[in-house]
């Protein structure tokens, strides 16, 4: 009778560990996929060439940070100009680059762009958990924020915000030449 006692209480016990192990896994699997879901997806595209501005609202990040579990950044917007409308507003601030040939004056920017900056407000803005950060530097296994965080200094973004909270669904970033 002892051993029966025993074998019954040893078999419950390995039951239960069992049980728990296999709550502990879903456990983890859950929070894993929790997790995945709010990491930002970060996908590095090539540079191809470019005629006009894309799509977007463009920026300058002045600062990244994270408050209280939320990703946020600091936003500057700016105009980004291609082509003609780039040489008329450099043409009014100064800034373009004349150019005489047999007598005439054409008038250009350097590489094709300008960028107008008139009203420097700082916009915060969330970014929303799972957001696409689209780069033309390699991110290697750097996550979005960081890698935000380290070149958001040096490069100009075009931002996809959602209409019904302006959360930043996507930030991508504008290649300089």
């Amino acid at each position: 009778m002892k051993y029966l006692f025993a074998a019954v209480c040893g078999l419950m016990l390995v039951s239960c560990n069992g049980n728990n192990s296999g709550q502990e896994a879903a456990a983890t699997q859950a929070d894993s996929t929790t997790s995945a879901e709010k990491t930002p997806e970060v996908e590095q595209v090539a540079v191809t060439p470019q005629d006009k501005p894309a799509e977007g609202q463009y920026c300058f990040i002045e600062k990244v940070y994270e408050k209280e579990g939320v990703a946020y950044i600091d936003a500057d917007y700016i105009q980004f100009l291609m082509g003609k409308a780039a040489v008329t507003a450099a043409r009014k601030k100064g800034d373009a680059e004349p150019l005489v040939r047999n007598g005439d004056t054409t008038w250009s920017v350097p590489n094709d762009y300008y960028i107008l900056n008139e009203n420097r407000k700082i916009r915060t803005l969330a970014l929303q958990p799972g957001f696409r950060l689209v780069t033309v530097k390699q991110p290697g296994d750097v996550p979005g924020v960081e890698y935000l965080k380290k070149y958001a200094k040096d490069a100009v973004f075009i931002l996809t915000l959602d209409a019904a909270d302006s959360t930043v669904t996507q930030i991508k970033e504008q290649y300089l030449p």
